[in-house]
Order: structure tokens, then C-alpha cells, then sequence
């Protein structure tokens, strides 16, 4: 494992900015964009605050943890949102609240308290439904399943057979370049995604491109009916998922790929970056986000190694905010979707792999188990439960035979 450590002596990573680092940086836009485009044309959320707000949450994370800790959009508030077609001030309350109870989380020290309740099997069972998901929905952006389409935006599409045969390619281009410095197989993918989607879709996207048309949203503070509303449908869903997933399997995997250098990412340290973040966020009118284990993997495993692949993803979602303002999300849209499912794909497949560092059979087993549950139901919050409750019986079964065992 690489070892970049800071000028004074500890184990801080030093932020580095090559080929390398800013191929990881790109590991993680199968879930990013998706999610933004469909919060920014379906849920009216400004494109430009959207841009703008991730990326400096993006550069913060990486200054602050100095490894690739990802930012994403909080994946069930979202999809919630989008499906639901929920307003950009119903958006904008769920944020606010959901960073209200994280900076509490994080100051009362119970982010760490809550931390203990999760057994080693409760959080990889958490990082292999993730893995999971990330499969299930890189199949749709391949074409397998039915072809996942840009809801409400008018773009070309891509027959079935040539959705597959790109998802293949790059999948085959993942494989043949892991680990090339020289060729970095994110760059030389997403380079030649958006070289096949100026042809297919170019037209019709460039022409709603307009450069240095900045117009800040006018977002007043949501009423209470809207903060009732985003509370009951947005945060309650989002909340166990984000603690189990963007805060304990992120400092689980975090400490599994850079074991003392992530000394930073800590479950309180975690609470009070998204706590910070996504109450400014909401306040400001952009998108609510969350760190995530699947990121972090996905970050790690196509190149990044330290904070500043976060940092150069950031720079560039904040170049594209200054230069094309709201009209930004169209260059989402010039990506093909089956490049994208096939970073999806093998993200999924490398983060489903954690399980394996289990010990033994009956922690697999949970494990395997919390997954498919999460999966059937797409519901990781029961799989949570079961994992738990399986924590639960043992730690009473354990103490039966203590006690069973006990002279007199």
C-alpha cells in the first residue's frame, strides 16, 4: 500500500495530485450524477448550487480526512425525492434536519456510543448490500433489464446491443488497465464515454449549454408543513442508512484500506463533517449529501490514495458551477449511461468482496444474509435489524452459558 505521510512525522497522509489520484476521483460518478441530475430535472433543486455546494464539501473532506473520503448524495432521500417528486424546499428541509441530528450525534459523543452496537458481521453485512445494490442498478444503465433513461430530458438514446457492447468494453478496459499509472482505466473510460456521447447525444445537449449565466436561487426557509413532511417521508428512511452505511462502514473501510492513516475518519468525525455539510446545504439550496463505504471503494480501487483525488473532483464540480451555472447538468447528460453502469458494476463487485475478510462461517453467513435481505426488500435499514437482532441473540446466548457455567 502506498504510504504518503505529512511533512511533521505522523501518519497523515500528504495530498497528492497526478493521472492516479484523479482517476480515482472518478470512480465514484456511477452513483453521483445519476442522483444529481435526477434531484436537479425532477425536483427543480438549482444545478448550479448543486454543483457548487458538492464540490466545496468534496475539497473540505479532502483537506480535512486527506484520503479519499467521497461525498454523495444521501442515495435513499433521494431516490425517495425523485420518485416521489418532492420539492426543492421539501429537498432542502431534509438536509437541514438530517445535518441538525448528525452535528448532535457528533457533539454528544453518541455517534461514537452508537458505534459499539455493531458487530463486525452487522457491518459488512451493511458494506456487502451496498455492493449488492450497486450491481442491481448498474445492470438497467447497461441496457440489461430495461434501459435506463435521463427522466424529463429529451436525449438520444442507445439501442440495447450497443448498450451492452459499451458496457462490456469498458468493463474489459477496467480489467485490462487496473492498476496502469500510465493509462489510468477511469480517464481513458469516462475519456472515451464522453468522446462517443459528443457524437450520440452532442447536438442536442451543447445547444442548452450557457457559459457565465450565474443566477443564485431564491430558496426561503421551508415552513413548518414542509420540514413535517421532509421529516416523515425523506429522513426517517435516510437516517439509519446513513449512520450504518456513510458512518460506520465508512470507518470501518476506511481503517481496512489505510489502516493508521485513517486516524481522521472516526464515526463522530464522520457525523460532524455531514452534520456541517448538509446543514449549510439546506440552507443554501443544493443537494443533501452523505460519505458512503461503496464511494470510498470505489475512490480506492480505481486509483485514489489520498485526500487530493477529492479535492480535484471538487475543483471540477465547482469549475463547472462558475462557468455554466444551472445549464451545468446537461454536461451529466453528455456521459453514456452504460460507461456509467459499468463503473457501477465493478465498484459493486470489489466492495461486495469485504465480506470476505470475515473470520469465520457464522459471521459470513449474517453477513450474507443481512445483504440479501437488504437487497430483496431494498431496504438496507431491515437488513441493519437483522444483524442486530442476530448481535442481540448471541450476546444472550453467550451470557445464558456463562451463566449456566457458573460454580454453585
Amino acid at each position: 500500500m502506498d504510504q504518503h505521510t505529512s511533512t511533521d512525522g505522523d501518519a497523515t497522509p500528504a495530498l497528492m495530485f497526478n493521472r492516479r489520484e484523479l482517476a480515482g476521483a472518478l470512480g465514484d460518478i456511477g452513483v453521483l450524477l445519476p442522483l444529481m441530475a435526477g434531484l436537479i430535472i425532477i425536483c427543480g433543486v438549482s444545478a448550479f448550487m448543486v454543483f457548487l455546494l458538492t464540490g466545496l464539501a468534496y475539497v473540505a473532506a479532502g483537506v480535512y480526512f486527506r484520503l479519499p473520503v467521497p461525498v454523495q448524495p444521501l442515495k435513499a432521500m433521494a431516490a425517495i425525492a425523485i420518485v416521489g417528486g418532492a420539492s426543492a424546499g421539501e429537498v432542502a428541509a431534509g438536509s437541514i434536519i438530517m445535518g441538525i441530528i448528525l452535528l448532535f450525534m457528533s457533539a454528544t459523543g453518541l455517534a461514537s456510543r452508537l458505534s459499539y452496537l455493531f458487530a463486525p458481521w452487522t457491518v459488512k453485512g451493511v458494506q456487502l448490500a451496498v455492493g449488492l445494490m450497486l450491481i442491481q442498478g448498474s445492470l438497467s444503465f447497461m441496457g440489461i433489464g430495461g434501459m435506463a433513461k435521463w427522466k424529463g430530458v429529451s436525449v438520444p438514446g442507445l439501442p440495447p446491443a450497443a448498450a451492452l457492447a459499451i458496457a462490456a468494453g469498458s468493463l474489459l478496459l477496467l480489467l485490462a488497465l487496473g492498476g496502469n499509472r500510465r493509462f489510468p482505466a477511469t480517464l481513458v473510460i469516462v475519456g472515451a464515454g464522453l468522446t462517443l456521447g459528443f457524437f450520440v447525444a452532442g447536438p442536442s445537449v451543447i445547444r442548452h449549454l450557457q457559459i457565465f449565466t450565474l443566477s443564485l436561487p431564491s430558496l426561503p426557509l421551508p415552513g413548518r408543513a414542509t420540514f413535517t413532511a421532509a421529516f416523515l417521508l425523506l429522513v426517517i428512511p435516510q437516517l439509519p442508512v446513513t449512520f450504518g452505511n456513510a458512518v460506520i462502514a465508512t470507518a470501518d473501510v476506511s481503517r481496512s484500506y489505510f489502516h493508521q492513516r485513517s486516524r481522521r475518519v472516526t464515526p463522530r468525525a464522520l457525523c460532524a463533517s455531514l452534520g456541517i455539510a448538509n446543514t449549510a446545504i439546506g440552507l443554501l439550496g443544493g443537494m443533501p449529501v452523505c460519505h458512503g463505504s461503496g464511494g470510498m471503494t470505489a475512490h480506492y480501487r480505481l486509483g485514489a490514495r489520498t485526500g487530493g483525488a477529492t479535492v480535484m473532483i471538487g475543483a471540477l464540480l465547482v469549475a463547472s458551477a462558475m462557468l455554466f451555472g444551472n445549464s451545468a447538468v446537461y454536461l451529466i447528460l453528455m456521459l453514456p449511461l452504460p460507461v456509467l453502469g459499468a463503473l457501477l458494476f465493478y465498484v459493486g463487485v470489489e466492495h461486495a468482496r469485504l465480506v470476505l475478510s470475515l473470520n469465520s462461517r457464522f459471521a459470513i453467513l449474517v453477513a450474507v444474509s443481512i445483504g440479501v435481505v437488504s437487497l430483496i426488500w431494498a431496504n438496507v435499514a431491515l437488513g441493519m435489524a437483522v444483524g442486530m437482532g442476530v448481535s442481540f441473540l448471541a450476546g444472550t446466548a453467550k451470557l445464558t452459558r456463562r451463566l449456566l457455567s457458573a460454580p454453585g
